[in-house]
């Protein structure tokens, strides 16, 4: 599961954003001379986010994807390009200073969305249920990614890909199915404002 920004991979010299740790004490995040592209791979959410606020990267990251660089998140990178991680599915290992993310589009991203199985003798919640939990407190549209299902985003659009689809959470709204190729364009103009009060 991939957030991706960016007009043609294909044709783009992959490297991922590095700042040494020495650079990190000294406070400063490496600077990019050209909009080179940013992939973040998975792992833990909660990490990922602590390390991006330790080494004072949220800012310079999200203002070098504004100003172009293509980003690319899988995991939990996909998770830290949303407006906050609370809809991660990871172990919260460490305390980052902050639940808010890189706000790189206005919605949240449940990766690894599992459907509820009704065999199962599981007691827990389901993920949808958390993702209602959530709504409870918070307004962002969440989209459950699927295992091989992708969002790709170039300028106004935003399309889900790959080889399965997703689900649409939206506050007082019930769940939507999405499948590939669909557009889901809207959601890149979505705003407090639009949220149904609970």
């Amino acid at each position: 599961m991939q957030l991706a920004r960016a007009s043609d991979w294909a044709a783009l010299d992959m490297r991922s954003i590095r700042c040494t740790r020495r650079e990190a004490r000294a406070g400063r995040a490496r600077q990019w001379s050209r909009p080179r592209p940013s992939s973040s791979a998975g792992g833990n959410t909660f990490r990922l986010l602590d390390e991006l606020y330790r080494h004072d990267l949220i800012e310079p990251l999200r203002r070098r994807v504004e100003a172009g660089m293509p980003y690319m998140g899988s995991s939990a990178g996909s998770g830290v390009a949303c407006v906050t991680i609370r809809t991660t599915n990871d172990m919260p290992i460490v305390q980052p200073p902050s639940f808010a993310a890189l706000a790189l589009v206005p919605f949240n991203v449940n990766a690894h969305y599992l459907d509820a199985d009704p065999s199962s003798r599981h007691m827990g919640e389901t993920r949808e249920q958390r993702i209602a939990e959530f709504h409870e407190m918070n307004a962002p549209p969440v989209i459950g990614l699927r295992e091989g299902a992708l969002l790709r985003i170039e300028g106004d659009s935003l399309v889900l890909l790959g080889s399965s689809g997703a689900r649409l959470f939206e506050r007082g709204r019930e769940p939507r199915e999405y499948r590939p190729p669909a557009r889901l364009d809207e959601l890149l103009r979505w705003r407090e404002s639009d949220a149904i009060s609970s």
